[in-house]
């Protein structure tokens, strides 16, 4: 999944989400699955963390 949101200058925090709700038909494949999150302004990345991968079986 893949979410953007601008920011207003006047704007100091905002809470964006990406993805679905709900377990997909069949369940999840097996896989595992990580979260990342970055923080770019101006085309330079200020931030950047990702979650260690949690294996789904």
């Amino acid at each position: 999944m893949h979410n953007v949101r601008e920011l207003d200058a006047d704007e100091d925090g905002v809470l964006v989400l990406a993805g679905k709700t709900g377990v997909p038909a069949g369940g999840w494949p097996a896989g595992k699955y990580t979260a990342k999150v970055e923080v770019i302004r101006g085309g330079e990345a200020l931030a950047e963390q990702e979650s260690e991968a949690i294996p789904f079986e």
